[in-house]
């Protein structure tokens, strides 16, 4: 009998060690997670565009899901691809109860390259406080803009926590309009910044300029390129050409516009517009809207505070664009001054011709409106004369009231149809015929036998029908 007392006193001591132990007992959860996709590029205004020009084709929509504990630690990650804008539904079982902040990434990737953005990747994942987007290349191509969402969840025991988020643009598009640049002698138009962040941190408990990261900072007199519009020639350029530059960064960013002729774009160099900068002050998810132009004798541009075509339309007209290069008028030149001078000047050579007791050159501006005949002695040197003719594009008015400021006008001969003026040694008629305004220029007191008004006719109804208006 008192065996079996002892036995039992000694299993309630064991009983009794036990329950003073601590146990440690782990709740877990469950997460639903769902991540609507179109948000992004609706902020931009490009979600047709990106439907019809890029999901119909080799890139799909990549999200990214990042869970990270108390400790800032990943503790559960996820990825999908889809091909329609709409919501993705993702899982994740057996999470610890507690705490955690998500974090969801969105961007265009290529499905050919394994889904993978041209222009950014996700590095520093395995932390909070390192996780960012980096960019893979110098230039960030615009439809690889980036969305992302950052939430704080509490994961209960026991329970399977929903959430429904959705991810907004970070960074800003930069439109840029480029005009007449078909008339210059510029291949290149671009969009700079002073400098271009190698990465932006995701975390949310970095604020201002700590959200970027920058491997170094550029020199003074050194700009990164952040969109352009690069055309082989300038024959190609259009009238008006329109860019976008994506800028990852926000905030207070420094920037210009410039442009690049051949010799520039080989040698890194480029001409910026003569405002040298601008201080566009950049909030996420904004399009901002920028003009550049070349007026005939330099580069123009500006950035908008409101994004409307009118108010470029309204900066434009107040510009002092002539799109033709100067006449040249150094009596006595050789033609092979007069030719250097007009393909500096980025006119379009079209023929040399000799004539009874005279050589002409002739020339057009680039769009054609504009057309130049000077002429020489037959021995090519000592120009005595140039006749110009100009379409309807210019007006009658606008081509007198330009000479005007320039020469003393002697009047209007009526029989004739000529206008008269006269100058620093020189003499100039006008005759508006067929559509076509002639302009010629001589050289008073020379004994060389001028154009006469029959001539000015014949030479505007040849050349009528190649003048663009």
């Amino acid at each position: 009998m008192k065996k079996i007392i002892y036995i039992i006193l000694a299993f309630a001591g064991i009983l009794t060690s036990c329950s003073n132990d601590d146990i440690e007992v782990i709740a877990y959860g469950d997460l639903t997670y769902t991540v609507s996709t179109q948000t992004v590029y609706d902020e931009f205004g490009v979600s047709d565009q990106f439907k019809g020009n890029f999901l119909s084709g080799d890139y799909n929509i990549g999200v990214w899901t990042f869970l990270y504990d108390n400790n800032g630690n990943l503790a559960a990650s996820d990825s999908v691809f889809v091909k329609t804008f709409g919501q993705t539904e993702r899982n994740f079982s057996y999470l610890p109860a507690g705490e955690y902040t998500a974090i969801s990434v969105e961007m265009m990737v290529k499905e050919s390259e394994g889904n993978i953005s041209e222009s950014f990747v996700i590095v520093g994942q395995e932390k909070l406080s390192t996780i960012q987007i980096a960019r893979r290349k110098y230039y960030s191509a615009w439809y690889s803009a980036v969305g992302v969402a950052t939430n704080v969840i509490q994961i209960a025991n026991g329970k399977n926590q929903r959430v429904d988020i959705t991810p907004h643009a970070i960074g800003a598009y930069v439109d840029f309009l480029a005009a007449n640049f078909d008339c210059s002698n510029y291949l290149c138009v671009s969009f700079y910044t002073k400098n271009h962040p190698d990465g932006r941190y995701l975390s949310p408990e970095k604020k201002g300029e700590d959200r970027f990261y920058y491997k170094n900072y550029l020199n003074p007199n050194t700009w990164a390129e952040r969109g352009y519009l690069y055309y082989k020639s300038s024959d190609q350029f259009p009238n008006e050409a329109f860019g976008t530059a994506y800028l990852l960064e926000e905030g207070d960013v420094n920037c210009v516009f410039g442009a690049q002729t051949a010799e520039q774009l080989d040698n890194s160099k480029f001409t910026p517009t003569k405002d040298a900068g601008y201080n566009l002050k950049v909030e996420d998810g904004k399009s901002y809207f920028g003009a550049i132009c070349y007026t005939g004798s330099k580069i123009e541009g500006i950035l908008f505070d409101d994004y409307s075509y009118l108010s470029f339309q309204e900066w434009y007209n107040g510009l002092n664009i002539k799109l033709y290069a100067d006449p040249y008028l150094e009596w006595g030149a050789s033609l092979q001054t007069v030719n250097s001078y007009m393909n500096n000047a980025a006119m379009d050579f079209s023929e040399e011709e000799e004539i009874s007791n005279a050589y002409t050159s002739s020339w057009y501006n680039k769009r054609k409106s504009v057309f130049y005949k000077y002429y020489f002695d037959t021995n090519k040197t000592n120009l005595n004369q140039l006749l110009m003719m100009f379409s309807q594009s210019y007006t009658l008015e606008s081509i007198l009231a330009s000479l005007k400021e320039q020469y003393s006008y002697e009047g209007y001969n009526e029989a004739k149809g000529i206008y008269n003026f006269v100058g620093n040694g020189t003499g100039v008629m006008v005759l508006n015929s067929e559509n076509v305004t002639a302009v010629l220029y001589y050289q008073l007191l020379s004994p060389i036998t001028i154009i006469d008004v029959k001539e000015m006719k014949k030479n505007a109804h040849t050349y009528r029908g190649y003048l663009n208006n």
